[in-house]
């Protein structure tokens, strides 16, 4: 999932299922998280990240961020990415 650009299904907490753009992988302490984006309809898209997991069946999913420390952490890294 190295690969930037491209887009991948995902079911919003509504229960909807949306296009997302993948927009970078970034790491964090030995751990990979997709940024992705999700167009809103109205010329405005927004930001998600999640932490990529290989299942045992050795698919690729993405999880969401729980741990606080580790929300902070990631959009400290976005912050970062988004200044280069």
């Amino acid at each position: 999932m190295s690969d930037v650009n491209q887009t991948f299904k995902v079911e919003t907490e509504k229960g909807e299922i949306k296009d997302a753009e993948l927009l970078n992988v970034i790491s964090n302490n030995d751990k990979e998280y997709a940024v992705y984006s999700i167009d809103n309809g109205d010329e405005t898209s927004n930001l998600y990240a999640s932490r990529i997991v290989i299942d045992k069946n050795g698919k690729t999913k993405l999880i969401d961020l729980e741990d606080n420390a580790e929300k902070v952490a990631i959009i400290e890294k976005i912050k970062e990415m988004l200044n280069k």
